[in-house]
């Protein structure tokens, strides 16, 4: 993966973090927030202009709340706008809102946020009300390709959509197949007819669910579709006539998996992870496995896990990559006790260090951010990685969310886990993962 692409991706994770948190806030009650969305070929100097006209307006409205919650948001935006005299390259999100509340840390703040989104925008939106507006910039979350799945057994359908590190379950459908057996008689052969006919209209029924599923606004929502599925069944799709000629162009394999549901989908994922190349999630298996076969054949020192092991591997410069759970929900507070001693403590968020003398040196902040904002000084690449798949985690749920790959052997800290919060009983034996 090249420097620019993990740029790329680190952009579009801080872009997601953002959207998340602009999201959970709620504005106070009888008060206005603010969304503008600048294109990168605006005049900044008409914006201001615009905005300036909507500040002399808003002295018509009759709520003092309101009132006053409009023209200080329009204040700071428009203070915000003649400091900057050039629009980034790809445009600038404005969001704005004088009184919301945060669920997080349980009370009223002000939100002031500006950025450049990782991706051109293209479509100015002035939008002044009671709810922020957020649905045009995840849409360029959602440009990377799409691979659909199909996972069929005799119990049930399973259908999927992998799209960048997100794996979404989109709909799942069961059956009740006749079995075969040895009694009839003289009517085996009409048992048959009917078992036959059974598995017919089941194959029909996968293929007409498979068009509503993949297909929106009659243009197919996947780039590839992959069908996975025990015995003959999986192979019936293919050939049936009641699949959409729009899909049959896009079916670029069809797997033997052992399993049905979602054991099924994880199955047919690392199969096709030749045919997924491109695709992030696959990129993360791969990642994390090497991570896992390091542990199985007993070469911790070429590894490092939990935030204080990788912290101390990174302050040494012996960290190659970074792996990281994208939502690791942990602070990094900078703490200086009375004897000016300093330490650092990784708590999960809402949480404060609590200790009988101590200054807080530096405020908590994200632990993954303050990764992101340094892992070019130590010369080591940053990989965020989801949950979606059992390495994934396994990764979250005995590492804390966090490993490294380290570049020579050294020897690893000692108790790195012993938090009883977060220490799991991890079997290593799992660590082999061979399919």
């Amino acid at each position: 993966m090249t420097m620019e692409s993990d740029e790329n991706h680190l952009e579009t994770w801080r872009l997601r973090r953002r959207l998340n948190l602009i999201e959970s806030l709620k504005p106070a009650p009888n008060t206005s927030v603010f969304t503008i969305l600048i294109r990168p070929d605006d005049h900044i100097t008409k914006i201001r202009s615009m905005l300036a006209d909507e500040q002399a307006r808003s002295s018509n409205i009759k709520s003092d709340t309101n009132r006053i919650s409009v023209q200080d948001g329009l204040k700071i935006i428009i203070e915000h706008l003649r400091v900057q005299r050039h629009l980034p390259k790809n445009g600038l999100a404005c969001y704005c809102g004088t009184s919301v509340f945060d669920p997080n840390c349980d009370k009223s703040i002000k939100l002031k946020m500006f950025f450049e989104p990782p991706k051109p925008i293209t479509r100015f939106i002035y939008d002044c009300g009671f709810t922020f507006h957020t649905s045009t910039l995840r849409t360029l979350l959602n440009d990377e390709q799409a691979v659909g799945y199909i996972v069929i057994d005799g119990k049930g359908t399973l259908f999927a959509s992998v799209r960048g590190s997100v794996k979404d379950v989109l709909f799942k459908m069961s059956v009740d197949l006749p079995r075969k057996h040895a009694r009839g008689g003289q009517s085996a052969a009409r048992f048959a007819r009917i078992r036959e006919d059974a598995r017919l209209i089941y194959i029909s029924q996968v293929c007409e669910k498979a068009v509503q599923v993949f297909i929106k606004n009659n243009i197919p929502c996947i780039n590839q579709l992959i069908i996975a599925g025990q015995a003959h069944l999986k192979d019936c799709i293919e050939k049936c006539p009641r699949l959409d000629v729009r899909l049959k162009p896009l079916i670029c394999s069809i797997l033997t998996v052992d399993y049905g549901g979602e054991a099924g989908l994880n199955d047919a994922i690392r199969q096709s992870m030749s045919q997924l190349a491109s695709i992030k999630l696959s990129k993360e298996i791969t990642l994390i496995r090497s991570f896992f076969d390091l542990l199985s054949r007993g070469q911790e020192n070429l590894v490092a896990y939990g935030p204080d092991g990788v912290t101390a591997a990174l302050e040494e410069g012996a960290v190659e990559t970074v792996i990281v759970w994208q939502d690791l929900a942990l602070v990094r507070w900078v703490i200086q006790k009375d004897d000016s001693t300093t330490i650092v403590e990784y708590l999960e968020t809402g949480k404060h260090p609590k200790h009988e003398t101590f200054v807080v040196k530096e405020d908590g902040i994200s632990f993954v951010e303050w990764l992101a904002d340094h892992v070019k000084s130590w010369g080591c690449k940053l990989e965020l990685v989801s949950d979606a798949t059992p390495e994934g985690a396994m990764l979250v749920g005995g590492f804390r969310g966090i490993a490294a790959l380290l570049r020579y052997s050294r020897e690893p800290a000692p108790n790195l886990l012993d938090d009883s919060d977060h220490c799991f009983d991890l079997d290593m034996s799992l660590c082999n993962l061979t399919y």
